[in-house]
C-alpha cells in the first residue's frame, strides 16, 4: 500500500519468500476483491527495459474496506473517511463548546460516521477500524487523562467497540 501497485515478483524479493507463494497468496486476494491486477507494468525510458515477461502490477482495491479517523478538540469534532488506499472520502466537522459533555460528543461521532458512510453509500460493515485522536484539553472530559505520562484511552475505545462494532484505536 505505502509504495502503490507493485508486482508479484517484488513482492516476493521484499518479503524473501517464494513468487509461487505470492502467487497463490495474490491469487486468492483477487479472488476475495481485496487486490486487483492493473496490468503490465510500463516503462518510460529504455534503460527500465528488462528482457522477459513483464511484470504485471497489481494494487488494493480501494473500496474493498474504508476506515474512520476522529478528532477530538475543544472546538469542533473532526470525521472522516477514507479507502484502504488512503483516498479520503469526506469529512464533517461539528462545532462543540465548553458545556457539550462526553456522551454527546460521542453521540456526534457515532452520528456523523452514519452520515458519512451513508452520503458515500458505504456500509459501516465495510469499516474495518477507527482512529481517535483526542487533543490534551479534552482528556479530562473524554476520561483519558494520562496516568503516569501516558493516556488512558481503554474506556473511551471500549465505547466505540461497543456503540459502532468497529475496531477502535487511539
Amino acid at each position: 500500500r505505502e509504495v502503490g501497485p507493485v508486482s508479484r515478483v517484488d513482492i516476493a524479493e521484499r518479503l524473501c519468500i517464494t513468487r509461487a507463494a505470492v502467487t497463490v497468496i495474490v491469487n486468492e486476494m483477487i479472488e476475495a476483491g481485496i487486490l486487483r491486477e492493473l496490468g503490465e507494468e510500463i516503462f518510460y525510458h529504455k534503460s527500465q527495459i528488462h528482457k522477459g515477461r513483464r511484470k504485471v502490477l497489481i494494487d488494493f482495491v480501494p473500496t474493498f474496506c474504508y476506515a474512520l479517523g476522529v478528532h477530538i478538540s475543544s472546538q469542533k469534532v473532526i470525521v472522516g473517511i477514507s479507502t484502504v488506499t488512503n483516498e479520503t472520502m469526506g469529512k464533517r466537522a461539528v462545532a462543540i463548546s465548553p458545556e457539550t459533555t462526553r456522551e454527546e460528543i460521542i453521540d456526534t461521532i457515532c452520528k456523523l460516521s452514519e452520515e458519512l458512510a451513508e452520503y458515500n453509500t458505504i456500509s459501516l460493515d465495510k469499516v474495518t477500524a477507527m482512529g481517535i485522536g483526542v487533543m490534551p484539553e479534552m482528556a479530562v472530559k473524554m476520561g483519558v487523562a494520562p496516568s503516569e505520562k501516558l493516556a488512558d484511552y481503554d474506556s473511551l475505545v471500549e465505547v466505540f467497540e461497543e456503540r459502532m462494532n468497529i475496531p477502535t484505536f487511539a
